[in-house]
């Protein structure tokens, strides 16, 4: 066996491990958005005991933190949410939707993005090459993603993050041609 065949079975051997590990996550991230919307859905029927309990222990917490000038704000990318008008005006329980979807919304990018890497790596463990056309094709469609889910995340690092997978597909586009043309010239 060459270095090269030894290198691609070692590299299949690792893409299947990372294939297992996102399937556990794909199903964990899978697990969390039911559970969010299982949460957001009581924390709607159960608006107003929330509220009330709330309003029974939680504004003294809050006050204290006030007099401390504790700002209150949750910001989820673009979507910025004033805490302290939602707990001053007796909403706690909207509030907690909101958190919950935020949460939720994280897990669905995550869950996307995990699948999309996952079909990456189950290409890698049955291809002759890590550079197949097929792959290079989801390999984008991962890499925009994942983009998309940082910049609506936290802006400015999705960007970065973008540039920079930009980059790697380059590599990995030039490494298809030159597969191609040395396979063309065996």
């Amino acid at each position: 066996m060459s270095d090269s065949e030894k290198r691609l079975e070692s590299l299949k051997k690792k893409c299947k491990i990372a294939s297992i590990v996102l399937m556990v996550f794909k199903v964990l991230f899978g697990i969390t958005m039911g559970i969010c919307i299982v949460a957001i859905i009581a924390s709607i029927v159960k608006a107003d005991d929330i509220n009330k309990e709330f309003a029974n222990g939680g504004i003294e917490v809050f006050q204290e933190m006030e007099e401390q000038n504790v700002e209150f704000r949750a910001t989820f990318g673009m979507l910025s949410v004033d805490i302290d008008t939602l707990l001053t005006s007796g909403n706690a329980a909207e509030l907690v939707a909101i958190m919950l979807a935020e949460l939720f919304l994280i897990s669905l990018f995550a869950f996307i993005v995990v699948s999309l890497f996952k079909s990456i790596f189950d290409v890698l463990k049955t291809g002759t090459s890590p550079f197949d056309k097929a792959l290079i094709k989801k390999l984008k469609g991962a890499f925009i993603a994942f983009t998309i889910c940082m910049f609506v995340i936290s802006g400015g690092l999705g960007v970065m993050v973008g540039l920079f997978l930009w980059c790697i597909y380059g590599i990995f586009q030039y490494g298809e041609v030159l597969q191609r043309e040395s396979d063309e010239t065996l």
